[in-house]
């Protein structure tokens, strides 16, 4: 608003011209993906891709833009095939990022060794020194732990159908194999001197009547399709 005055008349103003100014900053968007399809279940030693894109959805250059994200509980960073646990946070610096320009950033990490159901769940940020700092989606996935799955075969060294004697000999073998994914523990094989039989301890040559129930060692650790066997004889 203006004024006039002179010395022989009052002050006299003008109108009010007002305009309307709006500052123009850049918007950013932030996207996170994963290389597993939704509602597809993880389990140790799964590689997971994520991949974020940040997007300039703003009317102004967006400069000094920064992709972060941390490396999700329960996995470990990954790269050249190789675990790098040292590594737990990532991202990426962009000089600037023109309206409707977009970047993207990928990371691989991999899956460890879990006892139960879970979910790993991340979100990533995007900032720029001219804007403010934005969140990605959630990508949640779910990871179960492997499992030991054992299969238990029983055989003799007597033929089918073969008819045996008093004073034969029968030696029983147990095996024990791991079809499952995961790790077993401490796997005992134990079994019962069949009737009509006395247990043969083959270390002392001679029967033992008093033994009627026998076990195996304690095998520590049986890995995915590893077989351990056990043999008694009577």
């Amino acid at each position: 608003m203006a004024s006039v005055k002179g010395d022989n008349f009052d002050e006299v103003s003008s109108n009010t011209v007002g305009i309307e100014a709006s500052i123009t900053k850049p918007s950013l968007r932030a996207t996170k993906t994963a290389s597993i399809s939704e509602g597809t279940v993880v389990k140790e030693g799964t590689v997971i891709t994520y991949t974020i894109t940040v997007q300039n959805v703003g009317s102004k250059p967006a400069y000094d833009v920064t992709i972060k994200d941390t490396v999700p509980e329960y996995t470990t960073y990954y790269e050249d095939d190789t675990r790098k646990s040292e590594i737990k946070n990532v991202g990426k610096n962009i000089e600037k990022l023109e309206p409707g320009q977009s970047e993207s950033y990928t990371f691989s990490v991999i899956v460890d060794d879990i006892t139960e159901n879970l979910i790993i769940e991340n979100i990533a940020k995007v900032n720029a020194e001219n804007g403010e700092e934005t969140p990605s989606n959630a990508v949640n996935i779910n990871a179960v732990p492997k499992e030991a799955n054992l299969e238990v075969i029983k055989t003799s060294d007597i033929m089918a159908e073969t008819t045996v004697k008093e004073g034969d000999f029968i030696t029983y073998t147990v095996r024990v194999r791991n079809i499952g994914d995961g790790v077993a523990r401490n796997i005992i094989i134990k079994d019962t001197i069949p009737e009509s039989t006395v247990y043969y301890d083959e270390t002392t040559n001679s029967v033992n009547p008093a033994i009627k129930s026998i076990n195996s060692e304690t095998k520590d650790i049986l890995n995915p399709n590893e077989i351990f066997s056990f043999t008694f004889k009577v």
